[in-house]
């Protein structure tokens, strides 16, 4: 085994020496203990190793909750600078729980999925779903359900489940449900089918993972139900199915509702 420091930088020759998860492991530590507001770049120059492989590894922290975004930067001056953000790009679920609590619980936002839609997956196409992983007690459609309080987001595992998704549309937090659904659907016999609008094809989450699925096509629109009975919403849909046996870009036959 190799010795490392925090305070000394990568060596070329440790550096070949060093496995990737060691080099990230490394880079975490740093991250982990250095000063809020340490940029990407002063961390990279510490250690000898590249920027994009100090952002990579804090977006890994950053999506499991052990370091939050980066909010400013110190400069060489020793001010603080804030960080420039696109508000269109998702965020991750530990800052939305402080920021959009109210918009993320909302009523409005618990729109049921058709039971025709669920139902073709279901038993015509024998997904066999075993969990819902975004529900209430009275939209659920598996027997095994998360709900907000079981945050399936951020705490529960979905691994080895058939799962059902069907999200919360807030801007802020739809990315940070298909990025997960996607990293869960790496693991063995785990597969996540998801609804989305087709409106998020500008997204940049929606490029990075969505392609990276089967898309299967709903013609034409499709009918949601608020959980309370007291509206609807007429949404054009795709559905994007994560798995290891699925080829990424592919695409199965357009679905449309019978009667």
């Amino acid at each position: 085994m190799i010795d490392t420091c925090s305070d000394c930088p990568l060596t070329p020759t440790v550096r070949r020496q060093l496995g990737i998860s060691e080099k990230q492991d490394f880079i975490a530590n740093e991250l982990l203990t250095s000063p809020d507001g340490t940029s990407p770049r002063t961390i990279a120059a510490k250690l000898g190793v590249s920027k994009t492989s100090v952002i990579k590894v804090r977006k890994k922290l950053i999506s499991v909750g052990q370091v939050g975004p980066l909010e400013f930067t110190v400069g060489r001056d020793g001010k603080r600078y804030k960080v420039k953000r696109d508000d269109r790009k998702y965020r991750p679920f530990s800052r939305l729980q402080s920021e959009h609590t109210d918009a993320i619980h909302a009523p409005q936002s618990e729109f049921s999925s058709p039971d025709w839609l669920f139902d073709h997956f279901d038993k015509k196409l024998n997904f066999n779903f075993t969990l819902d992983v975004c529900a209430t007690p009275e939209n659920a459609k598996c027997k095994k359900f998360f709900t907000i309080d079981d945050d399936g987001l951020s705490q529960q595992s979905w691994a080895g489940e058939t799962c059902w998704m069907n999200p919360p549309y807030h801007r802020h937090i739809i990315g940070s449900w298909v990025e997960r659904a996607f990293f869960e659907s790496r693991q063995p016999d785990t597969t996540v089918v998801c609804l989305l609008r087709t409106s998020f094809r500008d997204y940049g989450w929606w490029k990075k993972f969505c392609l990276l699925g089967r898309l299967d096509f709903i013609h034409p629109f499709v009918r949601f139900q608020r959980s309370d009975g007291e509206g609807s919403a007429l949404i054009d849909v795709v559905v994007i199915v994560f798995g290891i046996k699925y080829k990424p870009l592919t695409s199965g036959p357009v679905i449309g509702k019978v009667g």
